[in-house]
């Protein structure tokens, strides 16, 4: 992956950002799960067009947020047979794809369901972003805006190197963005609604 050829998809949120990084972590803060898959299929059809690995994490109990036509190796995972496993699975498959690869996960939200806790969510994050970060990949998450503790939420927040909230335009398929947090960048607009 070559830093100047890295993107979400989008030239116009690429910008926005200042750029992406390799080791980004993105949080998408929707409101359900269709304000997220455009942002997924953007990032995927990037990722395919540069012939980077794209892997992506099946765990949740919504719909797919990625289509089939897109190349991904999808890995499914199970929540239910507990946290300490669901993490060494994933930090096991990170270990063998190797650096700079695209990551697309599922709904944090569903995790809560098997682990009975956004604290755990917000654990797993702490344990995953990390390790993501070091190896220089660039990954997407999504969590459903007002459902999370606020202690919980504010770990993933200063965790991830982006967090950006979605809101849908009211009878549209258009998109209003507030990134909440762009790490290490600066500019007079990126926190302003787009």
């Amino acid at each position: 992956m070559d830093e100047k050829k890295i993107s979400t998809g989008l030239e116009e949120l690429d910008s926005l950002l200042q750029g992406i990084k390799p080791g980004d972590n993105f949080v998408w803060q929707i409101s359900s799960i269709d304000d997220y898959i455009p942002f997924v299929e953007y990032f995927a059809r990037f990722a395919n067009k540069s012939r980077c690995n794209l892997v992506y994490f099946r765990f949740g109990n919504q719909k797919k947020v990625i289509k089939d036509e897109y190349a991904a190796t999808t890995i499914f995972l199970n929540p239910a047979e507990g946290f300490e496993d669901f993490v060494a699975q994933i930090i096991q498959i990170i270990e063998q794809q190797g650096p700079y690869v695209y990551y697309i996960f599922d709904l944090l939200n569903d995790l809560i369901v098997d682990w009975y806790s956004d604290v755990m969510v917000a654990n797993f994050f702490l344990l995953i972003c990390p390790y993501l970060h070091k190896m220089k990949a660039l990954a997407y998450f999504s969590l459903l805006q007002n459902q999370n503790l606020s202690h919980s939420l504010r770990n993933i927040q200063n965790t991830a190197q982006i967090v950006i909230n979605v809101y849908p335009h009211i009878n549209t398929i258009n998109y209003y963005i507030y990134p909440e947090k762009v790490e290490n960048r600066h500019s007079s607009s990126i926190h302003m609604l787009h």
